[in-house]
């Protein structure tokens, strides 16, 4: 892929609207295939439509990072598919981490090894791609863009990055445009809208009932093709806003695909599509979603958002200089942070010196476990500057060399008004940290609990609860294991949680005699019933598992609880109870780890197992950046700072 990747970067750099300079290289390179590549050139220019030449010769210019992986690494993973349509047949709703899905995917998983060090091969779109392929691709997409009203002021220019486009990422080449034409043409024939927004509004509402996100299917490695993303209908975010790319584009709406790789304060990144509209800016909505639009809302911060085009983009450096990622980033894509939030242009002194000679740095926030290179600069006069940068976030400063990367500066706070201030280590100067968390609790996670406000927990001796007496009515938003104890001295069989509005999202409830330690045990009995296979079940709220929940009807006008019958009446003194969370509070058993960074590294100020659901870490050198690691499970963690006796993530 290298070699395909830095052979033609310094040459193909051309707007559609230019008459093509280089396009002989390609037909060079394409070799057998020639001639495939000629027929579309020769195709045009008797037909003397000149739109649809350089059409041609747009895509046929910027074919050469264009390629499917195949080979039998590949093709390990196709039972997957058949396996997910005949689930999705089978069960109207599969949660995003339902069991059924992990057990196909694990037998899979052995049966085919695909754990093990997966290799593909590169199909370069300009040695295998047919004529027929280009010419049915640039007809279709020309006719919409010709005789669609919503499209009557679409630019040339535009039509090549939004519309014309033969394929979104490295998926096999399929008809995905004639294919997802006529599967929509119902929903064209009765659809009302005024313009491009409106359009793509109410297609995207309703994509939301066949394609969803699956956190097991996400680990699928490889670019979803039209009939694999028919028949899985979930996958990760890219899988979904690529095909929904395609739906779009099929249907004549110009959609576009911006991205953030690595958000700023987050292990991850994230996909999302954009309608252009026509004043010429990008609106931004995620791949069938409910809401249209609304990507201010999420509570992560931009460092850096780039838009994918089908153009290449100029990139004058040498491949030593920079990681891959971000060679392969910048190469396909534009850099348009400043669309989605405030900026700033940095000029960075490099305090750390290195043993090289180096013309460019790069520029980095923490992944997990490790600082990842975000974008690069230029170093002049021993600065580096940097462009369009996210703020609110901690950066760090690296050199990058043979893989490896070294820090040429302190950590610093990039603030939201452009200020900076060093993360300078204080070693001399000790505190002691009382700390709650690992990870920050995100939005999604404060609503969550939340939904426990007014829940009660109640005990019963009928087995229909017609008798139900409330033992305890929550009152405070539950943010860990939480314990109450109860006055009722009345023996109860039958208990149960009810949920105040229609989901549930309990992880756990747990009940206690007199001073006894171990939980009283019982049959889990509850509403609705749903399979084990499933998940997400009453069952769940009681299997000692922080990470399962019960959920509940997400209908409001629906009936959900979640309860135990001890098969004798128990006197209950005691009650735990957890809501749905990310399990990244300190969890009572486990074995956690301080780091702090130390120029460069993280320096360890030891272990402890956690006997409360807090932890107390003596003598921690202030001032610095630090990193809570749950050594016993778990995956997210984040680095903080600690001002006036609380945690401020980063």
């Amino acid at each position: 892929m290298k070699k395909i990747l830095f052979f033609v970067l310094p040459v193909f750099c051309f707007s559609c609207s230019q008459t093509p300079k280089n396009i002989d290289i390609i037909l060079e390179a394409s070799e057998k295939n020639r001639s495939e590549l000629e027929k579309v050139i020769e195709h045009y220019k008797r037909e003397k439509n000149d739109e649809k030449l350089k059409a041609a010769y747009f895509l046929i210019e910027n074919m050469a990072y264009r390629f499917s992986l195949d080979g039998p690494d590949v093709k390990k993973y196709d039972p997957l598919f058949n396996i997910l349509d005949s689930l999705k047949k089978e069960y109207k709703v599969i949660p995003t981490l339902a069991p059924i899905v992990k057990q196909k995917w694990d037998s899979l998983s052995k049966a085919y090894n695909w754990n093990s060090k997966l290799k593909s091969d590169i199909k370069t779109d300009y040695k295998n791609i047919s004529a027929q392929y280009l010419i049915n691709n640039i007809d279709l997409s020309y006719k919409l863009w010709k005789t669609s009203f919503w499209n009557k002021d679409l630019r040339f220019e535009q039509f090549c990055e939004y519309l014309l486009p033969y394929r979104i990422g490295s998926e096999n080449l399929q008809p995905w445009r004639d294919f997802l034409y006529k599967k929509f043409q119902p929903f064209r024939d009765t659809v009302k809208f005024k313009n491009r927004h409106e359009l793509a509004s109410k297609l995207n509402f309703v994509l939301k009932d066949s394609i969803s996100l699956n956190r097991i299917v996400r680990a699928y490695p490889y670019d979803m093709d039209v009939y694999q993303m028919e028949k899985a209908g979930r996958g990760a975010c890219r899988h979904l806003v690529y095909y929904t790319a395609m739906v779009m584009r099929a249907n004549g709406i110009p959609v576009g695909i911006d991205e953030s790789p690595l958000w700023g304060d987050l292990d991850r990144g994230h996909h999302w599509n954009t309608v252009l509209m026509e004043n010429g800016k990008n609106f931004p909505f995620d791949a069938a979603a409910s809401n249209f639009g609304g990507l201010n809302k999420y509570p992560y911060r931009f460092c850096k958002v780039y838009r994918k085009t089908f153009a290449i983009q100029p990139l004058e450096v040498n491949q030593s200089d920079l990681p891959n990622n971000l060679l392969n980033y910048l190469s396909q894509r534009i850099d348009v942070t400043k669309e989605y939030t405030q900026t700033f242009n940095l000029s960075i002194p490099l305090t750390y010196s290195f043993n090289k000679q180096k013309k460019y740095a790069v520029i980095c926030t923490f992944d997990r476990k490790k600082w990842a290179a975000q974008y690069y600069g230029e170093i002049e006069n021993n600065k580096a500057y940097f462009n369009n940068m996210g703020a609110n976030l901690v950066y760090l400063v690296m050199y990058y060399d043979s893989g490896n990367y070294y820090p040429a500066t302190d950590p610093f706070i990039l603030h939201k008004n452009g200020k900076i201030t060093y993360i300078s280590l204080l070693k001399d100067k000790k505190q002691e940290m009382l700390l709650l968390r690992k990870n920050p609790s995100y939005p999604s996670n404060d609503n969550n609990a939340k939904s426990l406000l007014d829940g009660k927990i109640q005990g019963s001796n009928r087995p229909d609860f017609s008798d139900a007496i409330t033992l305890y009515t929550i009152k405070s938003v539950p943010i860990k294991f939480e314990e109450v104890s109860l006055k009722n001295t009345k023996p109860f069989r039958y208990v149960r949680y009810v949920p105040p509005k229609a989901a549930a999202n309990l992880a756990e409830l747990e009940f206690y005699t007199n001073s006894s330690s171990t939980k009283v045990k019982g049959k889990a009995i509850g509403f609705p019933e749903i399979p084990a296979e499933i998940g997400d079940s009453y069952q769940d709220a009681f299997d000692g598992k922080l990470e399962t929940f019960f959920l509940g009807n997400k209908d409001s006008l629906s009936y959900s609880w979640a309860g135990l019958d001890f098969g004798k009446p128990k006197k209950i003194n005691r009650i735990k109870y957890a809501p749905r969370s990310d399990t990244n509070f300190i969890i009572i058993g486990n074995l956690y780890e301080l780091f702090y960074w130390n120029k460069d590294h993280w320096a360890s100020m030891g272990k402890q197992i956690a006997t409360d659901q807090k932890i107390v870490f003596k003598e921690v050198p202030s001032k610095g950046l630090y990193i809570l690691r749950n050594l016993s499970g778990g995956k997210e963690e984040r680095t903080f700072t600690f001002e006036n006796g609380k945690q401020i993530w980063w």
